[in-house]
């Protein structure tokens, strides 16, 4: 239940950051005209692709790093 209750207070606030956040804003790409669009799309696309780029980070680390033998592990270990 206080799992559910902090869930809609997130979702609340959320929906009010959104809803003061409306207004149009000229995002300048690399080329070409200026896009309009609303601020809150902008805050969001930008918090996603931070977002994306370090679970690539993430699962790229994990894929390269080497693998432990866990024999040397657990023959290390006192008992």
């Amino acid at each position: 239940m206080l799992k559910m209750l902090l869930y809609l207070v997130i979702v609340t606030l959320i929906i009010i950051f959104a809803s003061q956040n409306l207004a149009d804003v000229n995002v300048y790409l690399i080329a070409g005209r200026p896009a309009q669009m609303p601020l809150v799309l902008v805050i969001g696309l930008s918090f996603f692709t931070g977002f994306a780029m370090a679970i690539v980070t993430v699962i790229r680390r994990a894929i390269r790093r080497p693998k432990r033998d866990e024999s040397k592990f657990l023959q290390s270990r006192p008992e």
